[in-house]
C-alpha cells in the first residue's frame, strides 16, 4: 500500500466510523422517551463489550488485555460512565446536532486542564482558542434570553468528564494498552449502569432491544474504524475529519425530527469546531518542532 492510498483509506475509515457512531447516538435519541438512560446505556454497552470480546478472540492476543493499574482503570471507567450518562440524558432534551457539537468542547476542557494535571505548557494561542470555543458553547446556550437552554449544561458536563477521562488516559498509556482501557471501561459502564435497575426499568420489547443491539454494533464498529484510521495515517491527517459527525447529526436531526439549526447553533458550531481544529494544529506543530533535529 502506498502512503497516499493509506491516507485515503484512513480518511474513509474516519468518515465511516464517525457516521456509525452518530447513527448509534441517533438510535439512542429515538428510544430516549421510552427507557431510562441507564437501561439504554447498559444494553448498548453490553453489546459493544461482546464485540470487543469477539475482536480479542479473533486476534488471539491476550497480552493486549493485561491490566497493571486496576484502580486507574476503574476510575477511568467511572468517568466514562458519568460522561456517557450525561450525554445520553441530553439526547432526550436537545437536538442531536446540538448535543454532539457541545460535546466536542471536550478538547477545549482538556487543553485547559493540561497545565494543572499533566504539567503541559499551554501558550497564549491555545488559551485564546479555548476562550473562542467556550464562546461558541455559550452562543448555542443562548444566555441572557428567555430561550436559554439550561439542559445544554448536560453535554457541557459530559465534555468536562470526558476531558478528565482523557487526562487520566494520557497518564495510563505509559503502562496500559488501548484495548485494555476500552474493555475495562466498557465493563465498568455496564456494571454501573446496570445498578440503576434498582429504580425500576420498564420491560423492553424485542424490537427495541434489537435497535440497541444495532446501536452497540454501530458504536463498536465506529470505534474500530477510528482506531484503524489512526493506524493508517498520522493523527494530524485524521483529526479534521473527526468533526464530520456534526454534518451527519444535522442531516439526521432534520430527517428524523425536523430540527432546523438556527443562527446561534450554526455560529456556535463554527466557533467550537474552528477552535478545536486550531488547538490540534498547534499541538501538532509543537510536537513536530520538538521532534525535528536541531
Amino acid at each position: 500500500m502506498t502512503p497516499r492510498s493509506g491516507v485515503f483509506r484512513s480518511i474513509g475509515y474516519v468518515l465511516l466510523g464517525s457516521m456509525l457512531i452518530t447513527f448509534s447516538d441517533a438510535l439512542i435519541k429515538w428510544l430516549g422517551s421510552s427507557y431510562p438512560a441507564g437501561q439504554m446505556l447498559c444494553t448498548r454497552s453490553a453489546f459493544f463489550l461482546l464485540m470487543v470480546a469477539a475482536f480479542v478472540l479473533c486476534k488471539r492476543d491476550r497480552t493486549a488485555l493485561r491490566v497493571r493499574n486496576i484502580r486507574a482503570h476503574v476510575l477511568r471507567g467511572a468517568l466514562a460512565t458519568g460522561s456517557a450518562f450525561l450525554f445520553v440524558a441530553s439526547l432526550r432534551f436537545l437536538p442531536l446536532a446540538d448535543t454532539i457539537t457541545i460535546a466536542f468542547a471536550a478538547p477545549l476542557f482538556l487543553t485547559a486542564m493540561a497545565p494543572y494535571f499533566l504539567s503541559e505548557h499551554v501558550g497564549w494561542r491555545r488559551w485564546s482558542a479555548v476562550m473562542v470555543g467556550f464562546c461558541g458553547v455559550l452562543i448555542m446556550m443562548k444566555p441572557g434570553s428567555d430561550a436559554i437552554r439550561w439542559v445544554a449544561l448536560l453535554p457541557v458536563a459530559a465534555a468536562v468528564l470526558e476531558a478528565a477521562r482523557d487526562v487520566l488516559t494520557r497518564r495510563m498509556t505509559v503502562t496500559e494498552s488501548t484495548l485494555a482501557m476500552v474493555t475495562v471501561s466498557t465493563a465498568v459502564i455496564v456494571v454501573l449502569s446496570a445498578m440503576t435497575s434498582v429504580t425500576g426499568w420498564p420491560p423492553m420489547t424485542w424490537g427495541d432491544a434489537g435497535f440497541l443491539a444495532v446501536g452497540g454494533a454501530l458504536f463498536g464498529g465506529g470505534h474500530l474504524c477510528l482506531a484503524e484510521a489512526l493506524r493508517l495515517a498520522k493523527a494530524v491527517v485524521v483529526a479534521p475529519f473527526r468533526y464530520s459527525p456534526v454534518v451527519w447529526a444535522l442531516l439526521l436531526g432534520y430527517i428524523l425530527w425536523g430540527d432546523v439549526p438556527d443562527t446561534a447553533m450554526l455560529s456556535g458550531t463554527a466557533l467550537v469546531v474552528a477552535s478545536g481544529l486550531y488547538i490540534f494544529h498547534r499541538e501538532a506543530t509543537i510536537r513536530s518542532n520538538q521532534e525535528s533535529p536541531h
